[in-house]
């Protein structure tokens, strides 16, 4: 299991590698198993369009400590 983390909190889950993504590139939808990974993100809004701005946050990656 790892722990991932952001601004607004934190997730324990079972994640696995793909080698086709970059090393500094992290997936996570909000319905993998009731993930709850929504809670995870900051949202703010584009000045201009008022779209939900969901891109480049920042997400720390660690082994659990379960």
């Amino acid at each position: 299991d790892a722990e991932i983390k952001t601004v607004k909190g934190s997730l324990v889950m079972k994640v696995k590698t793909d080698k086709g993504l970059s090393d500094n590139i992290v997936l996570l939808t909000n319905n993998f198993r009731d993930s709850g990974g929504l809670r995870l993100i900051p949202f703010a809004k584009d000045p201009v369009t008022k779209v939900p701005c969901l891109n480049g946050i920042e997400v720390f990656v660690r082994k659990a400590d379960r």
